[in-house]
């Protein structure tokens, strides 16, 4: 949508459409994060951060306007740290200099190394893993932003899952507090 924005001020074309696209786009971004933050509230700060998927798309490196960059931040600013994984992009572009941000060698390091996991690429060897693989994690809770697995597969085995999109039963944390299960119906996108 960039380079769409761009040729149309070179050729002076308003490009409004695209314009607000891009502007959706990014706030659906944020509200991914935020929906992570609003789970764990000032517990979040001390967590380590399992990540899946950092290129923008399966197939590829490139991160350019990858949802992992503002998630990334997002959560490095509450004071989280950050495993990642993705069979072809780094974070070295992008958080070189930031200790806090380690990539790790295979998906399931970071599970074996994480409170909880963030799924922003839907690479094919995730398919791979099953729900009972998600129980390394320290606190059992996926987000997953490509809604690469079945919701209620994950929650009748105790994992605490939260998808895009799609209407289920969670068992929910506000604030670090659990509040028992609710029904989600919030669709959003990355």
């Amino acid at each position: 949508l960039k380079a769409l924005n761009w040729m149309g001020k070179l050729h002076g074309v308003e490009m409004s459409l695209a314009v607000e696209v891009e502007r959706i786009n990014y706030n659906q971004r944020k509200q991914f994060a935020k929906k992570i933050l609003d789970h764990y509230g000032p517990e979040i700060s001390g967590k380590q951060v399992g990540i899946w998927g950092l290129s923008f798309k399966p197939g590829t490196d490139d991160m350019r306007e990858a949802p992992s960059i503002l998630l990334i931040k997002s959560m490095l600013e509450q004071g989280a740290n950050i495993r990642a994984y993705d069979p072809e992009a780094t974070v070295k572009r992008h958080f070189a200099n930031d200790s806090r941000v380690v990539q790790v060698k295979t998906a399931r390091a970071v599970l074996e190394h994480s409170d909880f996991l963030v799924i922003l690429t839907e690479w094919d060897e995730f398919l791979g893993y099953t729900a009972e693989d998600f129980a390394l994690l320290t606190d059992k809770t996926v987000f997953d932003g490509r809604n690469c697995f079945d919701p209620r597969e994950m929650i009748s085995r105790g994992i605490t899952y939260f998808c895009v999109g799609r209407n289920l039963f969670v068992k929910r944390r506000t604030a670090g507090k659990e509040v028992g299960n609710i029904f989600e119906n919030k669709s959003f996108s990355i």
